[in-house]
């Protein structure tokens, strides 16, 4: 049986990043944000119990770094879709992120938008 929506987990210690993603997917037919952490430690437990399709995930984050978050889910989670939406979008990060397994990676403040058109073409693939 197909899935008939995309769901979406966004890790971000900014609570006005979080809101700008999600007004934006919420127009976006057939995906929807199930979750939203602002650590890493509270992301882990949301994996965990809810199995998101795609996590966008920032690199800055409290405790644990979003890179070595990263690591942890694609080594368990391989299947996950993450995308990395940082301000720390220098080529060490962008190189490092894809060795981990990161799917994509966007700047915040130059791609953002980006992020939508990755998550409409995931989606059309589910169908």
């Amino acid at each position: 049986m197909k899935k008939t929506k995309l769901n979406v987990m966004i890790v971000d210690d900014s609570l006005l990043v979080g809101e700008r993603i999600r007004n934006l997917v919420k127009e976006l037919k057939g995906v929807s944000i199930i979750a939203q952490a602002e650590s890493t430690k509270t992301a882990l437990q949301f994996v965990e119990n809810q199995k998101p399709d795609v996590i966008l995930l920032d690199i800055n984050m409290p405790g644990e770094s979003g890179v070595e978050f990263l690591k942890k889910v694609k080594q368990s989670y391989s299947n996950i879709m993450v995308i990395m939406l940082s301000n720390f979008s220098d080529r060490y990060y962008r190189n490092l992120c894809k060795e981990y397994g990161a799917d994509h990676f966007f700047d915040k403040s130059m791609e953002f938008e980006k992020v939508l058109d990755v998550l409409v073409a995931t989606r059309q693939s589910l169908t």
